[in-house]
């Protein structure tokens, strides 16, 4: 009977073991040490698992590097060899996107259970996803899938985490927090009633089980057909979570194997050698001024080793030979974090810096030179306007900012707890007032706000019931009941305000469709009524469902308006600019402002004291992934164009104002999304004075200006779905001969993604 037992045990191991898959294994092993493999959906990557589930990057921006620094030269499991991982930066990933979607293994059914295993090696604490399949199978805003290396407030944790057969989130989490500069061998479990997290960490002797919890399904993985990516995760059907670091020997199996299968299983990680520097930085980053002394720290990897010293060299300005050694020092409490000053330069110095870190096995010097420039000391506090912003409405929430001419901002935004439109306004700098509501319904996820020189706000709210837009304005503390002064059939909300020297108000909307036929509307300066006339579109071809053409409009002191629009679209991307002929005449001159590809999903635009237009936009000619910020002026008679700094493609965002001297502004996000740079001309040329930072995303600019007294002043969205509303404004920053503020901004608050 023993031996009968034992027989059939061993028939249904010997069974599940035949009917095991490995359904997609990547070991990146195609291509050369540090050469990006020049191509795109192409299925570059190949699946070892013979089902041809080949991963590929989506376009040039999101191809990784790869490297030949490795979690181990042979594989454990298979004595393989291993000459090659993938070195993911953010905005990196691959997936099965070739020609060949949908791919067998986004629909496969992984419903008896599954293993996902990977080898992992990060170079931030931060959010991001190893392996991970997308969706939003929930209203909770979590993928499919995902491997995630997570950055809550308190703790930094490898997390486990899929909706089951019958969309239950299940969640393992690691118990520890994960370190920068190591590997983590990964495997994610799941027998259909379990799921358990394996992690291998540097110098433990195999996997350990970190966690599990039972599947309330009783089954594995909710099948759809969604994709499955490396390098980045998804949250709330949006792309996210890209890793900045390593990956390698990516494998998933439809069965949940035993520790001793994973691909790590039999090895120790212990890494012995030279020092390795994990990670550099210095403060103040980004933006160094010439006030205060620099300090650089940088991380170092000891590699099983004691660390004898690390210096700091640097030089200035390119010149002479490099300054050092300067000691750098370290404590007992992170004793592989080192820190070495550099004394204050000169605005406008550029300074050059690299590091030297010593042990018993070598000396390693950083793989880059790295490099700061110093700026004037411009002072920056930061204030959120409001936390109530209501998040994500269709297409976005964009909010707006304006200056009033005694030199408070002002706020109006979509309410997410009172469902209306909000107005807040500072009562001094810094501080803002309660919120008033100025709508009894849902308007403003679109808004736009303007002060005439008695000092009271005009808005403009999207309609957002019907589409449309609206007009409110305050008078003597009263605010006017809003009236409807766009109605459309095709729910477009999205237009812009502005007035002239004489407090008239104009609104100006276009449609969001293949005509783009435009309405410019006049308000009587009471607020209670309107007239409108159709505005033509300027005399550009017009493209086939070329939707969200950006648009901006402007009042001279003259009292003509001036309109700047981005068109027609479709990949033919210009920069038209209109002058009206006459004061309130409707009538506008069209020109096209030069001829390069130009793109604007959100325009910065401003008239200065002597109406001359600056417009501020992408130039993507050269690609995506070397976009720059361009600024465009008449203010010879003729368009000039002047390149800044690096903007993002996606969400490009820009902003002008002038100062109380007539010098021109620009603020523009950067690349990475993160911070701000700041140019001005006032040097006579255009130069960066600062780049601004809070860490976190720019989604969308609200609002940027001066008073007059000098005050620099801009607000943000931090990203999308964000219910903040940020606003800055500089505290030491000094221009001589004050004056009186010449330009109130009301931006153009068109930021859209690219179609």
């Amino acid at each position: 009977m023993i031996k009968f037992t034992f027989t059939i045990i061993f028939l249904i191991i010997l069974s599940l073991n035949l009917n095991a898959k490995t359904i997609g294994y990547w070991r990146f092993e195609e291509g050369e040490n540090g050469i990006q493999h020049a191509g795109d959906k192409d299925d570059w990557y190949k699946d070892s698992s013979g089902f041809t589930n080949d991963m590929s990057s989506w376009w040039e921006p999101s191809r990784p590097t790869p490297t030949n620094s490795l979690p181990f030269s042979v594989v454990p499991q298979t004595g393989v060899t291993n000459l090659l991982a993938m070195d993911f930066i953010p905005s990196d990933d691959l997936g099965p996107f070739g020609a060949e979607q949908p791919y067998m293994i986004d629909s496969y059914p992984f419903t008896n259970g599954f293993t996902v295993e990977c080898m992992v090696k990060v170079r931030q604490i931060n959010w991001q996803v190893a392996v991970g399949k997308d969706g939003k199978p929930s209203g909770s805003g979590d993928p499919t899938f995902h491997i995630k290396f997570r950055n809550d407030a308190a703790e930094h944790k490898i997390h486990l985490g899929f909706f089951d057969t019958d969309l239950n989130w299940v969640s393992c989490m690691s118990t520890f927090n994960y370190n920068i500069g190591e590997w983590y061998y990964i495997a994610a479990v799941c027998d259909g009633t379990q799921a358990y997290l394996y992690v291998k960490q540097e110098a433990d002797d195999d996997y350990e089980l970190e966690s599990t919890v039972t599947v309330p399904s009783g089954k594995g993985m909710l099948v759809n057909n969604e994709t499955w990516t490396i390098g980045r995760g998804m949250w709330n059907s949006s792309v996210s979570d890209w890793v900045d670091g390593i990956i390698d020997e990516v494998r998933i199996s439809d069965i949940a194997l035993a520790t001793n299968k994973f691909l790590g299983f039999g090895i120790q990680i212990v890494v012995t050698g030279a020092p390795e520097f994990v990670s550099v930085d210095y403060s103040d980053d980004p933006t160094p001024v010439e006030t205060r002394d620099v300090t650089v720290q940088t991380f170092v990897k000891a590699r099983n080793t004691i660390i004898t010293n690390v210096d700091l060299y640097y030089r200035v300005n390119n010149s002479g030979a490099y300054i050092g050694p300067i000691q750098m020092t370290t404590n007992a409490a992170s004793p592989f974090v080192f820190y070495g000053n550099i004394i204050s330069q000169a605005i406008d110095s550029a300074v050059d810096f690299y590091m030297v870190a010593a042990n018993a096995q070598a000396d390693i010097t950083t793989s880059s030179i790295y490099h700061y420039k110093v700026y004037e000391d411009i002072e920056w506090k930061t204030v959120v306007a409001t936390s109530d912003l209501a998040p994500y409405t269709n297409p976005t929430n964009m909010p707006a900012m304006a200056i009033a001419p005694n030199g408070k901002a002002a706020f109006v935004y979509s309410s997410a707890s009172g469902n209306n439109a909000q107005y807040i306004e500072e009562t001094s700098l810094g501080t803002l007032s309660s919120p008033v509501p100025i709508s009894t319904d849902q308007q403003g996820s679109i808004a736009g706000i303007v002060f005439g020189t008695d000092n009271e706000p005009r808005a403009l709210l999207s309609y957002d019931i019907d589409g449309g837009d609206t007009f409110v304005q305050r008078t003597n503390t009263v605010w006017t009941i809003p009236i409807m002064i766009v109605t459309n059939i095709l729910e477009e909300k999205r237009a812009v305000i502005s007035i002239s020297p004489d407090k008239k108000t104009s609104v100006l909307w276009y449609e969001d469709g293949d005509n783009a036929n435009g309405k410019l509307v006049d308000v009587n300066t009471a607020g209670d009524s309107y007239t409108s006339a159709e505005v033509t579109v300027p005399p550009f071809p017009i493209s086939p469902n070329a939707l969200r053409r950006p648009f901006n409009m402007k009042t001279g002191t003259d009292g003509k308006r001036r309109i700047v629009i981005s068109g027609p679209g479709n990949g033919d991307n210009q920069i038209w600019f209109g002058t009206e002929d006459s004061a309130e005449s409707g009538t506008f001159a069209w020109e096209q402002v030069m001829a390069s590809n130009l793109y604007a999903d959100q325009i910065g635009f401003t008239l200065d004291n002597n109406n001359c237009a600056y417009i501020s936009c992408e130039d993507n000619s050269e690609g995506g992934a070397n976009s720059k910020c361009v600024l465009l002026e008449n203010s010879n008679g003729s368009w000039e164009q002047h390149t800044l700094g690096d903007i993002a493609d996606l969400w490009n965002r820009s902003a002008i104002a002038v100062d109380i001297n007539g010098n021109v502004w620009v603020a523009h996000n950067a690349r990475t999304y993160d911070h701000f740079y700041l140019w001005s001309n006032r040097s006579g040329n255009w130069k960066e004075e600062q780049t601004i930072t809070n860490k976190e995303v720019i989604e969308t600019i609200s609002g940027f200006g001066f008073t007059d007294n000098n005050i620099m002043k801009i607000s943000y969205v931090p990203y999308n779905g964000s219910t903040k509303i940020v606003y800055m404004y500089s505290t030491k920053f000094e221009i001589p001969e004050p004056g009186m503020i010449i330009d109130i901004i009301a931006l153009a608050l068109l930021a859209f993604r690219k179609q």
